[in-house]
């Protein structure tokens, strides 16, 4: 290039010369031609080497920036700063700068309503140059989006990425839960007892739940801590939960109540199957099972009795204390004051003491013999003797000698006076039937053959009915 053809900007200008707009705009225009610009997007690529190369630092330095220079020289052009390879300085302090920044942003992704902005991911806002601005709110593009359209009512969670600390705040947990429950189509606290942790998982919920130690029902009932929940009727309790009694008193009291029932005698009716169905099992297990010593051990204020429960186990009534302890309260139970009135007894007595009674071949009276042996039983008094009682001639000769105190006889003679209607009125009929074939006479010559009495003597025999 010839000295005379060479720009004045190659050399060093005089002074004030970039100062002038015109000679700014004569290099913008020389530099357009040298650089081959057809459109105004070809300024989009330009560098401050490309302005040193030709002289042209001058001329930015007096504009201001290369965008301003570039802006004056093509005012009517809607230039987006943020395609330049530099942003001025302080573009992105401004609040509208960055609103328009992500208005052009949404045209570029043809997002058409605020629900797009879900979608949008750091990597999509740094590849169209929004890298800077994206810093500036912690690579969190829900802040990004959120604080420069605040006429939305945004929800953070559905964004790929909430704010930093956003779940420690227990206004936004709430919030999120409130929007989940409408989500769900839940109407009241009791809907909460069916969520689970797939519905976090597919509402966005995941963090404030991992916070809870991926319990649910833990997130749910600190956010709605106003309500009295259950929290066994949610699907899945904490481990150890049942290791605190408080808690075991307060699910029992709730199943009791929920299964209408009342008091404390109310506990007795509840069956393993109410517990396998109520969210129970878990405590039942950790007595093997046992009922009796769950109840027991829940509430420890209150005398239970083990028979009153639905089932007593074997080692149970083979502790004597155990069984005397049962006859007494079923003495009780029924109303009787002496051992004369357990002669009244039935089987159908025995409900609760069915197992007890088994083991006795369903004799009561043998039952009452072993566990009150102070005093002397008749078993011929019970509304059933025990099978084969009468085959035992001891036993017929206790109730002769029995007879004999109930009718005074003093001497043997007077048994000439008895007949077999007598005998067989008080208690002795089975005993004349199966095994004397009627025969009072019989009966008396061979249980009490030191009397020595003689058939001849009694009075004329009459018919046994």
């Amino acid at each position: 290039m010839n000295a005379a053809d060479r720009p004045i900007w190659y050399d060093t200008p005089p002074p004030g010369y970039w100062q002038l707009e015109r000679n700014r705009r004569a290099f913008m225009v020389w530099l357009e031609k040298k650089l081959d610009f057809k459109t105004p997007e070809d300024w989009y690529q330009i560098t401050k080497k490309d302005f040193q190369r030709y002289g042209g630092l001058g001329a930015v330095s007096a504009a201001g920036s290369i965008f301003r220079l570039i802006e004056d020289y093509i005012p009517w052009y809607d230039w987006k700063p943020w395609l330049f390879n530099v942003v001025p300085r302080g573009y992105w302090d401004d609040h509208g700068h960055r609103r328009r920044f992500l208005e052009w942003l949404g045209e570029q992704l043809g997002y058409t309503s605020y629900e797009d902005w879900y979608k949008v991911t750091q990597r999509e806002i740094r590849a169209n140059r929004g890298g800077t601005v994206l810093v500036r709110f912690g690579s969190c593009t829900s802040r990004l989006v959120m604080e420069h359209f605040p006429e939305h009512d945004w929800k953070p969670w559905r964004f790929n990425k909430t704010p930093k600390t956003f779940w420690a705040d227990a206004k936004n947990r709430r919030r999120y839960l409130e929007w989940l429950g409408e989500q769900l189509g839940y109407e009241s606290y009791e809907d909460w007892y069916q969520v689970r942790y797939s519905d976090f998982l597919g509402n966005h919920g995941c963090t404030p739940v991992w916070s809870q130690g991926t319990n649910p029902y833990r997130l749910v009932m600190s956010v709605f801590h106003e309500h009295e929940w259950q929290e066994w009727r949610f699907g899945k309790l904490a481990k150890g939960f049942f290791d605190d009694r408080n808690n075991a008193r307060r699910y029992l009291s709730w199943l009791r109540d929920s299964l209408g029932f009342e008091g404390y005698e109310g506990f007795y009716n509840i069956k393993t199957e109410h517990l396998d169905k109520n969210h129970g099992s878990t405590l039942l297990h950790r007595y093997r099972g046992s009922i009796f010593n769950m109840i027991s051990d829940t509430f420890p204020e209150y005398e239970f009795l083990e028979w009153l429960f639905g089932h007593v186990s074997k080692r149970f009534w083979r502790d004597p204390a155990n069984c005397r302890r049962y006859l007494n309260w079923l003495g009780s139970r029924l109303g009787y004051e002496s051992f004369e009135d357990w002669y009244q007894v039935t089987c159908e007595d025995f409900v609760y003491g069915k197992t007890l009674l088994a083991h006795y071949k369903a004799s009561y009276s043998a039952v009452l013999k072993r566990y009150f042996p102070e005093y002397e039983w008749c078993e011929w008094l019970f509304g059933t003797i025990p099978r084969d009682f009468w085959k035992i001639r001891g036993n017929r000769r206790r109730y002769l000698k029995w007879l004999e105190n109930e009718w005074e006889i003093e001497t043997p003679d007077v048994w000439y006076l008895v007949s077999a209607a007598d005998i067989a009125g008080l208690h002795g009929a089975t005993l004349l039937r199966y095994h004397y074939g009627g025969s009072h006479i019989a009966l008396l010559q061979e249980v009490l053959p030191e009397y020595g009495l003689k058939e001849e003597l009694f009075m004329l025999p009459r018919k046994y009915v």
